[in-house]
């Protein structure tokens, strides 16, 4: 379903073609959620002529779909969440893991089994 303007996709028409697309959280959407989200959208999205003949497949379409996100949201939510991301790592206080191998010279698991 199209708003009334022609090849105009909206807010509305996305929120119409997600709506079947529920979390325990309204205002929340996990991550399978979400991509479940950009495939539908994918569909219900009128595609130009010039579009299907650059797209004619769906995953170029698809492609296109998260280029667009990519495009107008990267900017303003990327230093965001790794903002957020450096906060929770630095709450935990996470510790880089060092692996020694302390196999000695001519031991082998072979010779352990002997």
């Amino acid at each position: 379903m199209l708003s009334a303007q022609s090849n105009v996709f909206t807010d509305v028409d996305i929120m119409h073609a997600i709506q079947s697309v529920s979390t325990f959280d309204p205002d929340y959407l996990d991550y399978f959620n979400f991509l479940e989200c950009i495939v539908r959208v994918t569909k219900a999205r009128p595609w130009t002529e010039d579009e299907e003949a650059s797209c004619p497949h769906f995953d170029n379409k698809l492609d296109r779909v998260c280029n667009l996100l990519e495009d107008k949201f990267h900017e303003e939510l990327t230093p965001m969440f790794e903002q957020q991301r450096d906060a929770f790592e630095h709450e935990r206080h996470y510790q880089p893991r060092v692996v020694v191998e302390d196999d000695e010279a001519g031991d082998s698991e072979d010779d352990d089994m002997h």
